[in-house]
Order: C-alpha cells, then structure tokens, then sequence
C-alpha cells in the first residue's frame, strides 16, 4: 500500500511546486493497514490525511452493508485506525471520514457520529441514493423530513465540537473537507452549517470564495 501511496506523492510532487503542494489537503483514502506505523511512512511522503470510511455506523449495519471492509477487518479495527491517524494525523482535517446517512437508525447514526467527533474524526454524512442496478436499489430511502431532522442533530453536534479539532471547524477556511461553507449536493449538513453561521451573521451570504489557494 505504501508504495502505490509513495508513486501518487512522486507524481505530484513532479507536477506542482512546494509552495502549491503544501497547502493541498492530501488524504489517503485506503482500507486500514494491518500495521498502524505504516501512516508515519505516509506522513513522510508528504500525505497530511487519512480517510478510513466506515459508511456506517451501527457494528451489525457495517457488518451487512460493507462486507468487503468487514471481512478485511472488524469495525473496531477501522475505529483504531481512524484514532491513531488522529495522533499522527491530527483531529479534524487530519483524519476523517464518509458515512451514508439513510441506512441505519437515526438514533445509532447521530450518537456514533458524536463518539467518533469526540475523537476527533470528522466525519461527511452522505445522503444515501439508490442506485439503479445496484443491490439497495429498491431500498426506500427515508423521507426528506427526516434527512432534515437527521443533519439538523448532526449539526448541533458539530457546533458543540467545533472548537475542539485542529483548528476550529466554524472558521476554518483550508482547503478540504473541513472546509467552512464547502457544499456538495448530497451533503445536507455543510448547507445546515452555512446557513446557521449566516443567520448568526458570522459568514457572509452566498457561496464561499473559492480562492483559498496562495499564489
């Protein structure tokens, strides 16, 4: 794994200058290593993040719903990974995570969301769609109402631990997934953010500038 991750780090590295380099958030999005110090080699290609998704929360869930990831390793092996890229990594920014919202009970999402945030693992809740030809093709969605109430409890918590990550998830403007203002359409809760720091008056209206790399 490592040396895929070191031939993308020369490719890049051959193809922008230092200065550009450094400010690109670089995340390796892979399954877990069997050995945790392999992500002290990749912070040393120059790779400042780690993303191990568990898509979901709920252990029997992760179980059924990924049982590729499952049989590589256990949910609570990918849990490890994730808290030992947050002391390699750092919290927020450095270590994170996507996660489909709409498959699991609301209940196990929003209180395995807030456990792994209070470990400092931002996680980006994904809505879930059903996918034409895929196996959870015919599966029902949830109502609207309940994606809305859904990232409305998710955005409270990210309120409460906004200022216990790297840098404070309600100002930061690094490029990347902890972006303030980042919006993807089917990422409900970055608008929920946005919205409540314009009503606050703590960001201006409309969409966030786009010029956050230094020339």
């Amino acid at each position: 794994m490592t040396d895929g991750l070191e031939s993308v780090m020369t490719g890049l590295s051959e193809s922008l200058d230092d200065k550009t380099l450094s400010q690109l958030h670089i995340a390796a999005n892979v399954y877990p290593p069997e050995d945790f110090e392999e992500m002290d080699k990749w912070k040393g290609l120059g790779i400042n993040a780690a993303e191990f998704d568990l898509e979901v929360m709920d252990p029997a869930y992760f179980k059924a719903i990924c049982p590729g990831k499952s049989k590589a390793h256990p949910q609570e092996h990918w849990k490890e990974a994730q808290e030992t890229a947050v002391e390699i990594f750092g919290r927020g920014r450095g270590t994170f995570q996507s996660m489909v919202t709409g498959i699991e009970p609301m209940s196990s999402l929003v209180k395995g969301l807030e456990e792994r945030i209070s470990k400092g693992v931002y996680s980006a809740p994904l809505a879930f769609m059903p996918t034409p030809g895929s196996p959870y093709a015919r599966f029902r969605p949830p109502t609207a109402d309940w994606f809305v109430e859904a990232n409305e409890k998710i955005a409270d918590i990210y309120f409460k631990y906004a200022d216990t990550l790297d840098v404070n998830l309600l100002s930061d403007n690094r490029p990347g997934f902890t972006r303030v203002g980042l919006s993807y359409p089917n990422i409900i809760l970055r608008d929920e953010m946005m919205r409540r720091l314009q009503e606050q008056g703590k960001c201006p209206p409309g969409l966030p500038s786009q010029d956050f790399i230094e020339e």
